[in-house]
C-alpha cells in the first residue's frame, strides 16, 4: 500500500507522469511532477487547486462509457476499496506549445495513498503514454 511518507519521498522525482489529488468528492488536485506537466504541455499553475474534472471535463457526458465517466469510476473504487484501479485507455485531446491538437492514448492508473491510520488522504494517478494507437 502507498503512504504518504513513501509518496512524499518519490513524487517529485518520479519518471512517470504523476498527480496527487484529493480523497474527497472534489478530487482536488493538490500537485503534478514535471513529467506530469510535460506530458500535457501545462503549467503547475494551471492545474494545481482546481477540481480534477473541471481540468478534465467529460466531452461526451450522455456516453456511460464515456473515459471521463470511467475514470471518475477507477477514482472512487480506489478509495473505497484502498486498492489500485486502471479505467482503461482513454484518448486525450493534448495541444502542444505551438497548438497543434493531436489524439493520445494514456493508460492511467488510481492508486489510493494511505495516512498512518490507514486512511485514504490522495489518490495518485500515474500516466502510461501508449506510443500507437490502441485500435479503438
Amino acid at each position: 500500500m502507498l503512504t504518504i511518507e513513501k509518496l512524499e519521498s518519490i513524487f517529485a522525482d518520479f519518471p512517470v507522469a504523476a498527480l496527487l489529488l484529493t480523497a474527497d468528492d472534489r478530487f482536488q488536485i493538490i500537485e503534478a511532477n514535471e513529467a506530469y506537466l510535460q506530458l500535457l504541455s501545462r503549467s503547475g499553475e494551471s492545474l494545481c487547486g482546481r477540481p480534477f474534472f473541471d481540468v478534465f471535463p467529460d466531452l461526451q457526458p450522455d456516453d456511460p462509457e464515456s473515459p471521463i465517466r470511467r475514470t471518475g469510476q477507477s477514482i472512487r473504487r480506489s478509495i473505497e476499496l484502498k486498492q489500485p484501479q486502471a479505467p482503461g485507455t482513454i484518448p486525450y485531446p493534448v495541444c502542444d506549445r505551438l497548438g497543434h491538437t493531436r489524439l493520445r492514448f494514456w493508460v492511467p492508473e488510481f492508486l489510493p495513498v494511505v495516512d498512518e491510520r490507514g486512511a485514504v488522504v490522495y489518490v495518485c494517478q500515474l500516466i502510461h503514454e501508449l506510443r500507437e494507437s490502441p485500435g479503438l
